[in-house]
């Protein structure tokens, strides 16, 4: 998607941490530059103030890795906060796009494995 820099989350268990570190072994190697990263408790289901350390970056784009349920919960969160980024989310976090983000966010498509803003 050509993002030189991006903030990246991830769920804290074996699965986000491992892919989290594929990603960014990956990114840099690449030049990219994350921002900022943080991982986040499964189960949770209040991600604000994760949401505004997102917002207090300005990133143009943000890599989450997730889960339907604890990805959707922070995507609703993000819209009623008003975080205008671009998510980049992998395969299991697409399908909580189409099945979320098309009831409430027309402005929001589904390209392959990713969920964007445009």
């Amino acid at each position: 998607m050509g993002y030189k820099e991006l903030f990246l989350t991830y769920i804290n268990n074996d699965w986000g941490v491992g892919l989290a570190e594929v990603f960014k072994e990956q990114f840099l190697k690449d030049g990219g530059r994350l921002i900022d990263e943080f991982a986040y408790d499964e189960g949770k289901t209040d991600y604000r103030s994760e949401i505004l350390r997102i917002k207090k970056n300005s990133p143009k784009a943000v890599v989450n890795l997730t889960y339907i349920k604890e990805g959707a919960t922070m995507l609703k969160q993000a819209y009623e906060t008003s975080l205008n980024v671009q998510w980049i989310m992998g395969v299991m976090s697409s399908f909580l796009c189409k099945i979320f983000l098309s009831q409430f966010l027309k402005e929001w498509q589904i390209v392959t494995h990713f969920c964007y803003r445009v």
